[in-house]
């Protein structure tokens, strides 16, 4: 989870009255207690694993980030920041965004970086890749 995603969730600079369904009270509570020594709040610029690291993007919300792995076929980003390919591509922000600075630096950032897109909303990605695999 992104720490600034976290932070922003307990602190918000504008209230919001979806709180509730970004992270539900059952799951909320379940992050705070048992899962807690689990819960890894990643920086803005992180890396997970070996092949797999992280970047803030913004954009649809504070959470919101970039997973970028390290692929045979290239390197693969999956993100909430782009719900369709065309977002990527041909530098169209999605329709729920919070900041259009960070969609342009961001979307130009993930079209350098990434070979393979992995839109977060996109059923049609099980179309391009069947059985979900993309790489």
């Amino acid at each position: 989870m992104l720490e600034r995603g976290w932070i922003d969730f307990h602190a918000p600079k504008y209230r919001d009255p979806f709180r509730c369904a970004v992270i539900p009270r059952e799951i909320l509570v379940h992050l705070v207690t048992d899962a807690w020594p689990r819960l890894r709040l990643l920086k803005d610029e992180d890396r997970t694993l070996p092949g797999i690291r992280t970047f803030f993007t913004g954009i649809h919300q504070r959470s919101s980030m970039a997973v970028v792995i390290e692929t045979a076929k290239g390197t693969a980003i999956y993100s909430d920041s782009f719900f369709k390919d065309r977002n990527i591509e041909q530098n169209l922000p999605i329709g729920y965004i919070e900041n259009l600075e960070e969609a342009y630096l961001n979307c130009a950032r993930i079209r350098r970086e990434g070979q393979l897109f992995i839109p977060g909303f996109d059923p049609e990605i099980f179309e391009r890749c069947p059985g979900g695999l993309v790489a």
